[in-house]
């Protein structure tokens, strides 16, 4: 129980009372003024104080207790060779929440996937964003329902190795499986800087041969005028057209429209898909067998 004293040349009461010493153990004295010189009113602010006090003490003992025993839980498990890197993200957000009160931030392969997706579709274009689904679709895939729910950080690099000798064995050139591991990659890369991972799986894989990848060869002009001849409308002659003459990719291409088309400057003016993010207009002269099938000749 709290007593009363007053300090020399002060009228100001003064509680005092015993609280454990969590630290080092046994009792140590507390003393702290009530703020009153009247001794009835000191007295009810007294005890308040040992309640608060003796509460703070009890509260930090079970906190304290608590963290003793996760830290135990912790030292079993590496006794028994059973601590892992689960176990290890357990321990570390249970400690965590009890320090804060916050939940530590996790992910699994799949959510993290999904995210990273999530986040770079409000930057991308379409065909861009077209190839990160299609190839991280094959890497989730490949990996399964039961392991691509396992923590983020749980893939290793033989792992990634293994997934790519699945896509060469699957007949895909060398530049096509750069393509897909560089994309998955881009995952663990974008993870690191978050600090959800200390490593990239990808980071570790050799380089890989792409000498079996064909280069594209240009038409001819005799295969060209064959496929303007071939050709089943004039739409479909008007896309060969505008591949041939300006270099623009189809998409774009069949995406054109008449307010693209300056036919007195004989000029294609507009914005490629592929640069569409950084707005750079391109300019392209329009040949005069274009032209004549603009003017409908």
């Amino acid at each position: 129980m709290a007593s009363l004293r007053k300090q020399k040349k002060s009228n100001v009461w003064y509680a005092q009372f015993y609280v454990t010493d969590a630290t080092k153990g046994g009792l140590r004295q507390v003393r702290k003024s009530t703020g009153h010189t009247n001794k009835s009113k000191a007295k009810g602010v007294a005890a308040e104080l040992e309640r608060t006090a003796r509460g703070a003490i009890e509260a930090d003992s079970d906190k304290s207790r608590l963290a003793r025993s996760i830290l135990a839980e912790a030292v079993n498990e590496l006794e028994r060779e059973t601590f892992t890197t689960l176990s290890a993200r357990k321990h570390l957000s249970r400690l965590l929440s009890l320090a804060t009160g916050e939940e530590m931030t996790s992910y699994t392969i799949e959510t993290w996937v999904a995210e990273w997706l999530r986040r770079k579709a409000r930057d991308s274009s379409k065909a861009t964003m077209a190839r990160y689904n299609g190839h991280t679709k094959s890497f989730l895939e490949w990996l399964g329902p039961a392991r691509r729910k396992k923590p983020l950080e749980s893939l290793t690099p033989l792992d990634a190795r293994m997934w790519r000798e699945s896509l060469q064995d699957a007949g895909r050139t060398g530049k096509t499986v750069l393509a897909y591991t560089k994309d998955a990659g881009g995952v663990y890369r974008a993870a690191i800087r978050e600090g959800l991972v200390s490593y990239n799986p990808f980071a570790a894989l050799d380089a890989i041969d792409t000498s079996d990848s064909q280069g594209r060869k240009p038409f001819t002009h005799e295969e060209f005028t064959v496929l303007l001849k071939a050709a089943p409308s004039d739409e479909w002659r008007g896309l060969i057209l505008l591949a041939a003459f300006t270099g623009l990719r189809l998409g774009d291409a069949s995406r054109l429209s008449w307010s693209s088309v300056d036919l007195e400057a004989k000029r294609i003016v507009l914005i490629p898909s592929k640069t569409k993010r950084k707005k750079r207009v391109v300019r392209i002269p329009i040949q005069p067998d274009l032209l004549a099938f603009f003017d409908g000749d």
